[in-house]
């Protein structure tokens, strides 16, 4: 894994945002070493000297030449490949964003309503509202678009719509939530399946220590069918709502989190919780998956990109949507098969 800096020393996120013109310089790089367990040295950062190329996967939004990373007048996210000459790789993602903008608009459609978020950082919803998924306070279904009713002063830079509620991540990276709370998909620490939310309320994070405190640092949102994903800017993923498959990487199949926390019900975590590493991933005494770039959530099982390149995924298996080779479920991050073929898994 390549760790990249700027000429301050200051370490560059593998998520980055920047605005339409500006750049970002990459001074030095360092590879960080992982290695087995070690009681008295589990990783190491070292200086990493040589040849390196680099690669952008969308050119209209952002170049690289010699290590400076170059926003162009598209808005948009591309992805930043740097290769060293002995083969390691790692990637950055940047998003960029119009200068002068709050937020890159962006729309997401839920069940049977859509959100849509404006460059000013208001949020806009229309559709059903049985369940208050619109956050406009209401119950009434609406022809026309309504405002989303944010605190006051509080902006967004991300929105997403799962079947009966919407999110929003702001601009100061809190998550906010509105809605239906079956399965705990609110995730504001309640149980209550009829809960409804008719306007947004932070998301909530249980720590290690069983305490409630706010979800921050998100840069977005994925929605699956009954859970929910955030990804945060340092690259670490949190889950809540239902868990009966794995979805939320805990490490099992219920809400308990035998290691940390207990006292949850069984079917679910109704806060925001750290996904494990998976097994063959836990070189190192952090217990949680890492430099993480991109995160997607579908019916019962979740996906990760690392900024290594590489995919991980967890939860409910039936199908080969896991992608490793079998039918298990797995509840913790497991990579995702190299060329393996339809073939071969269903031989297996």
């Amino acid at each position: 894994m390549i760790e990249f800096f700027d000429a301050e020393g200051n370490k560059i996120n593998y998520l980055t945002t920047i605005e339409t013109g500006a750049t970002i310089e990459i001074d030095s790089y360092k590879h960080h070493h992982m290695y087995g367990f070690n009681l008295e040295n589990d990783d190491t950062h070292e200086p990493l000297d040589g040849t390196f190329t680099y690669h952008s996967n969308n050119e209209n939004v952002a170049t690289v030449v010699n290590g400076v990373i170059t926003a162009g007048t598209h808005t948009g996210t591309a992805i930043i490949t740097i290769t060293h000459d002995s083969g390691i790789t790692s990637e950055i993602s940047v998003t960029v964003t119009q200068a002068g903008r709050t937020a890159t608009p962006m729309v997401a459609g839920g069940s049977e309503f859509a959100v849509a978020l404006l460059d000013n950082g208001e949020v806009w919803t229309w559709g059903s509202n049985e369940k208050g998924q619109l956050g406009n306070g209401l119950t009434e279904n609406t022809t026309y678009p309504v405002q989303v009713s944010l605190p006051e002063g509080v902006k967004a830079k991300y929105v997403a719509a799962g079947i009966n509620t919407a999110y929003a991540v702001t601009t100061d990276s809190y998550v906010y939530a509105w809605g239906n709370n079956e399965n705990g998909m609110i995730g504001n620490g309640t149980s209550d399946k009829d809960e409804v939310n008719r306007t947004p309320v932070r998301v909530q994070e249980k720590t290690s220590t069983g305490v409630l405190v706010d979800l921050s640092n998100i840069a977005r949102i994925a929605v699956g069918e009954n859970h929910v994903l955030a990804l945060s800017n340092d690259g670490y993923v949190y889950a809540w709502g239902n868990n009966s498959n794995g979805q939320l990487g805990n490490g099992d199949t219920s809400s308990t989190n035998e290691k940390f926390h207990d006292n949850d019900t069984t079917d679910g975590i109704y806060a925001a919780q750290k996904v494990y590493r998976g097994e063959s991933a836990a070189t190192n005494d952090d217990w949680y998956i890492q430099d993480v770039i991109d995160i997607a959530a579908g019916k019962s099982f979740s996906v990760a990109l690392k900024a290594d390149g590489t995919v991980w995924t967890w939860g409910l298996n039936t199908s080969y949507q896991l992608g490793i080779g079998d039918t298990m479920t797995r509840p913790v991050p497991t990579q995702v098969l190299a060329g393996a073929s339809s073939t071969t898994e269903k031989n297996t």
